[in-house]
């Protein structure tokens, strides 16, 4: 997971799959849907001793969303302010990917894995939710 550490931010232009519709499957609100359709966030990785955090900033959006601290194969919780919701999230290592897995603890029928791994210097996601699949390139900032 230390690989994975730092800020990453997403290249918007670069991702691939059906973006719109894998954003309505997460149920987000129809106001955000394009917005979070079309964001640029960044995210950061730190550690602090054997605890992880994520902070996730947006383009445009003043707010910081931090998920964590949390400990890598243990399941924490986070809420998400615009959907207010809470999201419980599993962070595992797999070889040489992270695996994310989050459920909407109001609606457990609602959920969606995120693989990342390194490649060429940057990171890769792949997201799956229902039958669809996208993937995301970050470059590290």
């Amino acid at each position: 997971m230390d690989s994975f550490l730092g800020s990453w931010k997403l290249q918007l232009e670069r991702n691939e799959g059906p973006i719109v519709d894998a954003v309505r499957a997460m149920e987000i609100p129809e106001e955000y849907i394009e917005m979070f359709a079309k964001a640029v966030y960044t995210l950061a990785i730190e550690k602090d001793g054997d605890k992880y955090k994520y902070s996730f900033t947006m383009e445009g959006m003043p707010q910081v969303h931090v998920a964590g601290p949390f400990t890598l194969g243990e399941t924490f919780e986070f809420y998400d302010p615009f959907c207010k919701r809470t999201e419980q999230i599993t962070i595992y290592i797999e070889g040489n990917k992270t695996k994310e897995v989050t459920v909407i603890k109001e609606n457990p029928s609602i959920t969606w894995t995120i693989y990342r791994y390194l490649q060429d210097g940057e990171m890769i996601t792949d997201t799956e939710i229902k039958d669809m699949k996208l993937k995301g390139y970050l470059k590290k900032v």
